[in-house]
C-alpha cells in the first residue's frame, strides 16, 4: 500500500459518544465494536456540487421539513449501481463516532478504515441554525469523495503518497452476531484520512443503500476480506 506513515489509528474518546440515543430523539448509535455487515461493491451516482457539472437533485423539497428521523426513513439516497461482488466487514475499533457528524469513522476487520456518511446522525442544522437537507448533502459528499479517489488512483504519482483505495460499497444488512444487530447502513472506508456514511434503523424500509470506500491500514493485506 502506498502510505507515507505507519501511525496507528487511535480512537478519539472525546469525539465518540455513548449509545443511549440523544440529540432530538435519534436512535442509539449503531457503530459499535463487534457489529458486522455484508457490503456489496457499489458504483456511486455522478458527483454533483462544488464545481461538478452534474445538476443537484431536488434540494430541501418534499418531506425535508419532517423531523430528521422521519425524513431519513421517507427517502432513499441516490441509487447508483450495486454489483455482485461482496465482502463481510466487522467493526473492530472506533475512530470518530457521534450524533453530530456528517461522517462516522471506524476500523473494520482490523486492517481498514471505513467512512460512513449517515444522514440520520448528521447534526441536522448548520452554524446559523438552518435545517440541512441531510440526505442530499450526504449523497453529494459521498459522490464527490468517491470520484476524487477514483481519479487519484489513475495517477501513479498520487498512488505513491495516498492510501490504497478499494472502492465504494453499499450495505445490504447487518450480519447476525453476539450483539444481535440486524440493521441496514451506508458506508465508505479508508485509512489515514479518517472519514465515513449514512444509516437508517427502520425494519420496514425495504431499500437503504449504504456506501463504502475501503483503504488498507499499514502492513495489512485486505485481499482476504473480499469474496465473490
Amino acid at each position: 500500500m502506498s502510505t507515507t506513515s505507519s501511525r496507528r489509528t487511535k480512537v478519539s474518546s472525546h469525539d465518540s459518544q455513548d449509545l443511549h440515543g440523544s440529540l432530538k430523539d435519534k436512535p442509539p448509535l449503531p457503530y459499535t465494536v463487534g457489529a458486522a455487515f455484508t457490503a456489496y461493491r457499489h458504483k456511486p451516482p455522478a458527483p454533483f456540487g462544488h464545481g461538478y457539472d452534474s445538476p443537484w437533485p431536488p434540494f430541501k423539497t418534499g418531506k425535508f421539513w419532517l423531523p430528521q428521523l422521519d425524513y431519513c426513513l421517507s427517502q432513499s439516497p441516490l441509487p447508483g449501481h450495486t454489483l455482485k461482488e461482496y465482502c463481510t466487514l466487522a467493526i473492530t475499533d472506533l475512530i470518530r463516532t457521534g450524533y453530530t457528524y456528517n461522517a462516522q469513522v471506524v476500523v473494520v476487520n482490523k486492517t481498514m478504515v471505513a467512512k460512513i456518511y449517515d444522514p440520520l446522525y448528521d447534526n441536522g442544522f448548520d452554524c446559523y441554525d438552518n435545517k440541512r437537507d441531510v440526505i442530499v448533502l450526504a449523497d453529494g459528499d459521498y459522490s464527490r469523495e468517491a470520484a476524487a479517489y477514483e481519479t487519484l488512483q489513475r495517477s501513479s504519482e498520487a498512488r505513491n503518497c495516498i492510501p490504497d483505495y478499494y472502492g465504494s460499497w453499499t450495505i445490504q444488512g447487518w450480519v447476525e452476531d453476539d450483539i444481535g444487530a440486524a440493521n441496514e447502513w451506508l458506508w465508505e472506508c479508508f485509512r489515514e484520512r479518517e472519514e465515513y456514511v449514512p444509516v437508517v434503523r427502520d425494519e420496514d424500509r425495504e431499500e437503504c443503500p449504504r456506501l463504502v470506500e475501503v483503504e488498507e491500514l499499514t502492513g495489512c493485506n485486505s485481499k482476504s476480506c473480499i469474496t465473490k
